[in-house]
């Protein structure tokens, strides 16, 4: 959910974004019927699905096959991550994503460096959602081969090359950002 609270931020606060770092994310908002979805998970985890039971469709999703089959210590990190969700933080969260509006336009209005990649194996996020938000920036895709929605635990080293190379443009544009 950082990449939609980054895309709020740069929404209300433009001013205060000196770079955006967009990981795994899309603007767009949901459709109608995956906000629905949403909120129905909200409202069964109100009504006291148990967690487990509500993020067990989710659960292989979050990281790419690739990581799934090499790397069985992410896998059982990510499972203890999981495991410390509660219904209310599932509710919350999947009312926030479900509410979200459309940020393509804002990511237009912005002149700031910027930074899209993209886990070629994210279950969650489209690919044909990631040409929308690098063109509304002027920048390209940064496509990581073997990777799924949680980039910087399956490929650290990728991201935290992106994230270098953004905050050395942002501070560049910036004069010095701190």
């Amino acid at each position: 959910m950082g990449g939609y609270a980054a895309m709020c931020l740069a929404d209300l606060a433009p001013e205060r974004v000196a770079g955006l770092g967009l990981f795994g994310t899309k603007s767009t908002a949901d459709p109608d019927e995956g906000a629905a979805g949403r909120r129905a998970m909200a409202d069964a985890a109100d009504a006291g699905t148990p967690v487990d039971e509500l993020l067990a469709p989710m659960r292989d999703k979050f990281l790419g096959a690739s990581t799934r089959a090499s790397r069985p210590d992410l896998v059982a990190e990510v499972d203890r991550y999981l495991a410390a969700v509660t219904p209310a933080g599932v509710a919350w969260a999947q009312r926030a994503m479900a509410a979200r509006p459309d940020r393509t336009e804002v990511l237009r209005g912005l002149s700031v460096p910027a930074v899209v990649v993209y886990g070629v194996e994210d279950a969650f996020m489209p690919p044909e959602s990631q040409p929308i938000m690098a063109e509304a920036l002027g920048v390209g895709v940064i496509e990581i081969e073997s990777c799924g929605h949680l980039l910087p635990l399956e490929a650290p080293e990728a991201s935290v090359q992106a994230l270098r190379e953004l905050w050395d443009a942002a501070r560049s544009s910036a004069g010095s950002v701190q």
